[in-house]
């Protein structure tokens, strides 16, 4: 049969301008476009492309969809699972194509070289994202508050915090995320994964931002100042917490007395008076 190509459902579809079939073949054709199906089913599926008919509905966040495919991948988001593994480097993902997709990086040569940086990519679409970071361009705008994102993921990922969406649930503690990489990171609480050794001395983090917080300790790093007296600190944290000293900031109040206090660890001393 000429012209047969693979529709979005599964099913193979057959352009009716093409058309050379056997007097077998039962053929269903698109009203609108003319593309040809074996099944009504099939043909149903299709003309949602061309109404915009949302059919499949989530059953966790009511989100509906044009075809079951997209909600199988909406799915992902609620779950959270990531059953494909790369074989190289561990990297886990939600689809056999995204794998396939990844593992081109440690297969396909990288042709396309960054002139700034020399490091390198396997498609001229990697380069053209990676070179932002050099321009400082951030085309992808967001029309709530108009703050500029350097790819769509980004945008995407921020849009959530206007949205209030956290599609992402840890299926431990049942407690919501708006990025996959923040529950990911949340889940090794539960584990006790710690994934990140200090080259220096061994010891181990849950996170990579701990482990450079960590890393200070070695090279005596303090990039955290204080406006006011000049001391450094290793963590912006522990300079909030000097702050005060500065500023007379009390943000943590006793329920019981109404007493305030400048860090939460001396409000959680203060308590034990009032708890025997």
């Amino acid at each position: 049969m000429e012209s047969e190509v693979q529709s979005e459902a599964g099913e193979s579809e057959i352009s009716a301008s093409s058309l050379s079939a056997s007097k077998d073949d039962v053929l269903l054709f698109c009203a609108v476009c003319g593309k040809g199906f074996h099944t009504p089913s099939v043909l149903e599926i299709h003309q949602q492309t061309h109404s915009g008919e949302r059919v499949s509905r989530c059953g966790d966040c009511g989100k509906r969809f044009k075809t079951s495919s997209d909600l199988l991948k909406h799915q992902e988001t609620h779950t959270g699972e990531k059953p494909f593994e790369s074989g190289q480097c561990k990297k886990q993902l939600t689809r056999c194509f995204k794998l396939l997709q990844h593992q081109q990086t440690h297969t396909v040569e990288k042709v396309f070289e960054c002139d700034v940086c020399k490091k390198r990519f396997n498609t001229s679409g990697n380069l053209s994202t990676h070179q932002r970071t050099h321009t400082g361009e951030k085309p992808f705008e967001c029309d709530v508050c108009k703050k500029r994102f350097n790819t769509s993921g980004n945008l995407s990922t921020h849009y959530r915090t206007h949205t209030g969406e956290k599609p992402f649930q840890c299926d431990v503690c049942k407690k919501r995320f708006n990025t996959s990489g923040n529950l990911s990171t949340h889940l090794r609480i539960h584990t006790g994964e710690k994934p990140f050794e200090c080259d220096v001395c061994k010891k181990r983090f849950n996170t990579s931002g701990n482990l450079s917080t960590h890393h200070r300790t070695h090279n005596a790093e303090k990039p955290f100042e204080c406006g006011q007296c000049k001391k450094r600190f290793i963590k912006s944290s522990t300079l909030l917490k000097h702050q005060r000293t500065h500023s007379g900031e009390k943000p943590f109040e006793c329920d019981v007395c109404k007493k305030q206090f400048s860090t939460s660890g001396n409000l959680s001393s203060h308590r034990k008076i009032h708890t025997g």
